[in-house]
């Protein structure tokens, strides 16, 4: 084969130079060299190609016979693979054919087992769409957002409620990030904490502030979770978070409300201990430390009662803690304070006021706030004001002493001054000895009233005037209250007149007494400020409501008037319209306070309407019952006015009552005269005797129509003889009318319930007098009632 390939090789090599020599412009000799080379080349080619292929032939036909040998065992090989396959195809056949079957059941198998997983992904679809829908469902009925993000932070997923809260639908939301939907410092908020979430794999839990779509700040709780893939790889968060605003704003109430409490406890000027059940100590505030002298951090763990309980109260103490507790039969002390001692760190008792209040602790058991509070100042204080108690006492008795005797020794002269006057002045006089005798007079009398004003209002300060409610004749008493004036009028040649209208009640309930001091008051001080024109007094009915009436009196004048200014001052104590009318008038501007005190008392009020130099009208109404069984308008009245004037009057000569006799007891001889003067030229018959004894032994002695007693008098008084008397008499009952210098609080009261039948104030006026005994003379012995004077 080598040898056969190089003649060849040669043989192509000559061809392949042969063009490439002719095209040269050579000589002829050298193109004919070269192409007889070329021949020779080729014949020497086709020579050894000749030798090759006899060579190659020997070769095959070796080949060949080694072929034929070979073939042979082939063909025999072929023969026995032939005999085999047939066996095996026949064998393979019967594989196949298993294998078609087989693989025809694994088939149907296969398709059976296609088809179930074909109903179960069904159902598992289904099974998945219908969970998905209880999650949205779930989702959005809970009160709680919902919302899922992926590892850029792109919005997966939002509740229904976050597209509300942010005011937007999902369509817009989808695939947003925090950056396009909040401001710029929460969504780098927002993200952050996302980033933390997965690259922790951790939960989120926090309040945070959340914006709403209308710009409103909102506090959420949120818990923020990693989302996971099925090989565990995060592959987004979930947020859940809820509105928590409310439970913010009262956590931050409470927050406050115990940030003032524990302001409170500390800034509260009584001492505060909270304890655990077994009374250790575990709060104290600093009132606590500067009371008891101890700082706080000496005092925590430790137990009250052995700390600042006194040795000899401490068994006692814990008994009041049981009862604190609602143990044992006296049940719970439940704000109850108690008065008892402590101890200070120096070991000085001192008096507190405690309060226990049990009160739950996070444990479950029960501890106590105690409320401690020294009162060592406030016993000392108590025990001052006790005694300065009784020293106002000592000195409101030794007062009303005072003025119990004043008003007896001032009255005692004064009844004998002003009715040894009258007596005089009812002589045969001149007009010079009238004149004297008439300014003594005048002048008793206004001491007389100076001493009842200030007595009386003495008693309206004190607040012992105390209303009667008795029965009496309005007309009558408002008649007897005007006619004492008669007179005053008469020298001041002045008009005084009264009237009541239709509807004005006839009998009422009430205290005539003051009634009728109010109105003299009135009546007074218009006389006193009247020199020319006249009084109109006028009653009139305000309103009528079942047996209650409210009346109203007015006091009309035609003098000097009042000032606009001065119209609320006159009602004040010691005041005037003006100082100087005192000199000319006299007073000392009681009278009207006492009447406003009086009217007010009545449930009424006081006012006045003037017009200066034309005069004033003094109003005043009061509040009374009516009696059920009495006529309810004074009928028996004309509705015409009453005119009592210089031409007018009644006379007091023209009695006719009977002659009387009297028992007369009083140890001044002065007023002896004044009586015996006053009763004998009224024709009774006089007994005098100077004191109690001599009065009961006088009305052993008697017989006697009429009793009068004073009750200020030696070896036995007015009363001691009083309740000899109303022993000792048997059968009819004679009157005893009490004359007296005590014109106190409680003094008319005594009088009659110590069994006088009537009650007549020194200096006695002889027309009170005359009254008394004429009522006494009118009556039958088995008629006799009290006698009002």
């Amino acid at each position: 084969m080598n040898s056969l390939a190089l003649p060849i090789r040669l043989t192509l090599a000559a061809a392949s130079v042969a063009p490439a020599v002719g095209s040269e412009p050579r000589s002829a000799l050298l193109g004919s060299v070269a192409s007889a080379g070329v021949i020779i080349m080729l014949l020497l080619g086709a020579a050894a190609i000749g030798v090759y292929f006899r060579v190659l032939l020997l070769r095959a036909h070796k080949r060949a016979a080694g072929l034929q040998a070979q073939l042979a065992d082939s063909q025999r090989a072929l023969t026995d693979v032939e005999s085999q396959l047939a066996h095996s195809q026949a064998s393979l056949g019967r594989q196949i054919e298993a294998a078609r079957a087989s693989l025809d059941a694994a088939h149907e198998h296969a398709k059976e087992q296609l088809q179930a997983q074909i109903v179960q992904r069904q159902r598992t679809e289904r099974a998945l769409r219908d969970a998905q829908t209880q999650y949205t469902s779930l989702v959005e009925g809970l009160p709680i957002h919902v919302i899922r993000k992926d590892r850029q932070g792109r919005f997966t997923f939002a509740s229904q409620s976050v597209c509300e809260l942010l005011g937007r639908p999902w369509e817009q939301i989808s695939g947003q990030t925090d950056l396009e939907l909040y401001d710029r410092e929460l969504a780098d908020k927002y993200r952050k904490d996302d980033a933390h979430v997965m690259a922790t794999k951790s939960n989120l839990e926090a309040i945070e502030e959340h914006r709403r779509s209308d710009g409103t700040r909102i506090w959420v709780e949120i818990i923020k979770t990693p989302l996971l893939d099925a090989k565990g790889n995060v592959v987004g968060v979930q947020i859940l978070f809820w509105d928590v605003t409310a439970r913010e704003r009262a956590l931050n109430e409470m927050r406050r409300s115990e940030a003032r409490k524990q302001a409170i406890f500390e800034a509260s000027m009584d001492c505060i201990l909270f304890t655990d059940e077994s009374l250790r100590i575990i709060e104290f505030n600093r009132a606590a430390e500067t009371t008891f002298g101890y700082p706080r951090r000496e005092v925590i763990g430790k137990n009250l009662i052995d700390l600042f309980i006194p040795a000899e109260l401490r068994e006692r103490q814990q008994a009041n803690v049981e009862r604190y507790r609602g143990v044992g039969e006296l049940g719970s002390m439940l704000g109850r304070r108690l008065e008892t001692s402590m101890l200070r760190k120096s070991g000085e008792s001192f008096a507190v006021e405690m309060a226990m209040q049990p009160i739950p602790l996070p444990d479950g058991s029960t501890g106590f706030a105690a409320f401690v509070r020294d009162i060592t100042a406030v016993k000392r204080a108590a025990e001052q004001l006790v005694e300065a108690k009784e020293a106002a006492e000592s000195a409101n008795r030794a007062k009303s002493a005072f003025l119990a005797n004043m008003s007896h020794e001032i009255r005692t002269p004064m009844n004998a001054i002003i009715g040894m006057t009258e007596l005089v002045l009812e002589s045969r006089l001149d007009d010079e000895q009238r004149d004297y005798l008439q300014t003594v007079l005048e002048s008793g009398n206004s001491l007389l009233a100076l001493l009842n004003d200030v007595l009386d209002f003495s008693k309206i300060e004190s607040g012992r005037v105390d209303l009667e409610e008795i029965e009496f004749n309005l007309p009558q008493c408002v008649q007897e209250s005007i006619r004492a004036f008669m007179y005053r009028a008469r020298q001041k040649a002045i008009g005084l007149s009264f009237e009541f209208s239709p509807d004005t009640p006839e009998s009422v309930l009430g205290d005539p007494l003051r009634l009728r001091q109010i109105l003299v008051n009135l009546v007074s001080n218009a006389i006193k400020f009247t020199d020319q024109g006249g009084i109109r007094v006028f009653v009139q009915t305000v309103s009528m409501i079942e047996d209650t009436v409210v009346l109203r009196f007015e006091v009309a004048d035609t003098g000097i008037g009042i000032p606009v200014d001065k119209r609320k001052k006159i009602f004040a104590e010691f005041e005037q319209a003006d100082s100087s009318t005192k000199r000319r008038f006299g007073g000392i501007g009681l009278g009207l306070a006492i009447c406003s005190r009086l009217v007010q008392s009545m449930d009424g009020e006081i006012g006045v309407d003037s017009e200066e130099g034309r005069g004033s009208t003094f109003y005043f109404t009061v509040s009374l019952r009516l009696p059920m069984d009495r006529p309810r308008t004074a009928t028996t009245l004309d509705a015409a006015p009453v005119v009592l004037s210089a031409g007018s009057g009644d006379k007091a000569d023209g009695h006719t009552t009977r002659s009387l006799r009297i028992l007369l007891a009083e140890d001044s001889p002065a007023n002896q005269k004044l009586a015996l003067g006053l009763l004998r030229k009224r024709g009774h018959h006089v007994v005098v005797v100077n004191t109690g004894k001599q009065a009961c032994e006088a009305f052993v002695a008697g017989p006697f129509d009429l009793i009068l007693m004073d009750v200020q008098m030696p070896e036995m008084d007015g009363f001691e003889a009083t309740l000899a008397i109303r022993t000792t008499e048997r059968g009819t009952r004679v009157p005893i009318i009490a004359m007296t210098a005590h014109a106190m609080h409680g003094d008319r009261e005594r009088c009659l319930r110590i069994g006088m039948d009537g009650y007549l104030a020194k200096p006695i006026r002889a027309e009170a007098l005359f009254e008394a005994v004429d009522d006494i003379a009118r009556r039958s012995p088995a008629a006799n009632k009290p006698v009002e004077a």
